[in-house]
């Protein structure tokens, strides 16, 4: 992708890297403060999946300009990629509440990006 809607890359997916709460733990959260504040309407999620697809349930928040989580996506099976799809929203905060999984979840990628679409109507 282009300068213009770039990630935001917050776990970056290789092969013998990849984040996971303590062994055991089916529910978990991660919690991401971004650089900088950024519009966005995609989030995309990939396990580590040469650990297998663990992740069944999980939901993806943001803080509002109140300070309050507000869910942005609440999504089943990541597996080898996800693409959550929203209305755009600006924050700096990213919250993934994992609810249910086989075993300890693992995350391998966490991007957050600004559509084609929406970059051009904000230009208009």
């Amino acid at each position: 992708m282009d300068g213009e809607h770039a990630a935001t890359q917050v776990l970056c997916e290789e092969s013998d890297m990849f984040w996971c709460p303590s062994e055991g733990t089916e529910l978990a959260w991660l919690e991401v403060e971004l650089p900088e504040e950024k519009r966005f309407d995609r989030v995309v999620l990939m396990e580590h999946i040469r650990s297998g697809q663990r992740i069944e349930r999980f939901t993806l928040e943001t803080k509002g300009e109140s300070g309050d989580w507000q869910e942005l996506y609440r999504g089943t099976i990541v597996g080898h990629k996800r693409i959550c799809s929203f209305e755009p929203f600006t924050a700096r905060t990213i919250r993934l509440t994992i609810h249910e999984s086989r075993w300890y979840p693992t995350l391998s990628w966490l991007g957050v990006y600004l559509s084609k679409q929406e970059v051009h109507e904000a230009g208009d």
